[in-house]
């Protein structure tokens, strides 16, 4: 049997790391984990893009979630149970009222899916560029960047990926023809 010591300033800095959070669960229905960080520095939207590309899981590299169904959503309501707010991948930077997500596979895309509170996005002060979900309830609010949240969900999943029509199809579809041009052939004599 093995015990680890450790000493109480590790212990003290273990408790009470900003970043912390249960380890990354995979939601069935696109293959991808979710991790919730909790922090309590609250960290501002940038912020929070950086530390979620920085982190990696299984090999994939991590982003702000982007959540692009009701399923989805549901999902991610039971990753964070205490409905802390956090941020998520969307944003309106360079178009206000066009949003986007700005990373991982689906960057660059407009909004399929939406759970807005009640009057939002409503860019309050002319400055609210950030996706922060879990507002009111389990819904989604633009706030301006500066602001801080107490947490951030990472999704880690590589971009779905083309399938290259493999070489030898080609092949398969000519030898099929060609057998039944064969069977064809044996029936008429």
């Amino acid at each position: 049997m093995t015990y680890r010591i450790f000493s109480a300033t590790a212990l003290l800095a273990a408790l009470t790391s900003g970043a912390a959070g249960a380890a990354p669960v995979q939601w069935a229905g696109n293959g991808h984990w979710y991790e919730l960080i909790i922090d309590d520095l609250q960290t501002t939207f940038s912020g929070a893009l950086g530390a979620a590309a920085a982190r990696t899981w299984m090999g994939d590299d991590g982003y702000l979630a982007t959540i692009t169904s009701g399923l989805e959503q549901a999902f991610l309501d039971a990753v964070n149970p205490n409905g802390y707010t956090a941020w998520l991948g969307g944003g309106d930077r360079r178009v206000e009222a066009d949003w986007r997500w700005l990373n991982g596979p689906e960057a660059g895309e407009v909004f399929t899916y939406t759970n807005w509170s009640a009057g939002e996005p409503n860019n309050c002060c002319g400055g609210e560029h950030g996706l922060l979900g879990w507002w009111s309830g389990n819904q989604w609010n633009d706030i301006y960047d500066g602001a801080g949240a107490y947490a951030y969900v990472v999704e880690y999943g590589a971009a779905p990926s083309t399938v290259p029509l493999p070489a030898g199809l080609p092949l398969l579809g000519f030898g099929l023809g060609a057998f039944g041009l064969v069977a064809l052939r044996r029936r008429s004599v």
